[in-house]
């Protein structure tokens, strides 16, 4: 058909356009036409119905039902929602839902947060992205000053906390369930338990407990060993306590207080091991202990024990591991020594 100019009513607006037929766009059923101005209002969106277009060009919310049907085209269109958590009508606009990662369903934007932060998706990203900020080494000093500062300024507050700690811990229910939780709190140490002799499971906080423990296993001079579930008082710079390594019961029926310790270890402080020391050979003359053995790198028994570090504890882990000897307390440990699964 050749270009001429006619006259015609638009179909939404009825304004009439004297232009010619070839700048006009056609739409639905001919001969139906539509102005420019009503055109640009409706790209993309040919396929739409009549009356969400005439939403559209009121500037009406569409429908959420609407709303999923034509969603790749609905940008910057306001859309009617009837919130399932909180029963609630409001209006929301449809770039910013379709932006939505976690929550696809009818939700107003008052709500949107905590529907969001119960998804299992959400929870999963957001425990690793923490783990990474916490894990630097400005947050991990910015973290310490800050404990370090209100405890510095609240003095009554640290006290308190302290004698009520130690109030529980005469509870043995308590008191194993706190020693459970801060001995699996070390995400950088290697930790777990070990298998000995195949009927208890005994934690080791350190490589080198547990190559004590791999040899306490096979020294046939050794009938027991458990885990100390007690704390020794000492004192240096002021009153503290310290929870021992291991109880171990001899074949002759006596018992030694052990504790195991790296001297090549960054924090070693020999002035405060002298203390603990000091405090434990006094503790074991009122309970019924008979030796007290603390191993370093040092000791005459160091040889024998074969102590590990580094790239060495990693092959006695796998070794370990493979035989279901051991278990790691978190999943940093299993990647860094047993590789990802």
């Amino acid at each position: 058909m050749s270009s001429q100019k006619i006259q015609q009513p638009c179909m939404w607006c009825q304004t009439i356009v004297c232009v010619e037929t070839k700048n006009w766009q056609r739409s639905f059923v001919y001969p139906k036409y539509q102005c420019r101005k009503c055109a640009a209002q409706l790209k993309n969106k040919r396929h739409w119905t009549e009356r969400a277009c005439r939403k559209i060009l009121r500037n009406e919310p569409l429908s959420w039902t609407e709303y999923l049907l034509y969603n790749p085209c609905t940008k910057n269109v306001k859309v009617q929602i009837n919130c399932t958590i909180c029963s609630k009508a409001s209006s929301a606009n449809s770039k910013k839902l379709s932006n939505r990662k976690h929550i696809k369903t009818e939700v107003c934007n008052t709500c949107i947060l905590k529907a969001t932060t119960n998804t299992a998706l959400w929870k999963e990203t957001n425990s690793q992205a923490q783990l990474l900020i916490q894990s630097t080494p400005e947050q991990k000093a910015k973290n310490a000053k800050g404990v370090a500062d209100f405890w510095a300024t609240h003095p009554e507050v640290k006290e308190r906390v302290r004698q009520k700690l130690i109030q529980k811990m005469q509870d043995p229910v308590y008191k194993k369930k706190w020693l459970d939780s801060i001995k699996d709190n070390q995400p950088h140490a290697l930790s777990g338990k070990f298998l000995f002799r195949e009927r208890q499971w005994i934690h080791y906080g350190s490589s080198y407990e547990l190559c004590f423990l791999v040899w306490a296993e096979g020294n046939l001079d050794i009938q027991h060993i458990r885990r100390c579930d007690f704390f020794i008082e000492y004192t240096y710079d002021k009153v503290r306590h310290y929870n021992p390594d291991y109880i171990v019961v001899w074949q002759n029926s006596t018992k030694s207080l052990v504790e195991i310790k790296s001297v090549k270890w960054k924090h070693y402080d020999e002035a405060k091991v002298l203390a603990k020391n000091k405090a434990a050979k006094q503790f074991i003359v009122n309970h019924d202990i008979q030796d007290f053995l603390f191993i370093t790198e040092n000791h005459p028994w160091a040889d024998a024990i074969h102590f590990r570090r580094t790239a060495r504890i990693k092959s006695l882990v796998r070794s370990l591991h493979r035989q279901n000897k051991i278990t790691l307390s978190n999943t940093k440990q299993r990647d860094k020594y047993i590789g990802k699964t």
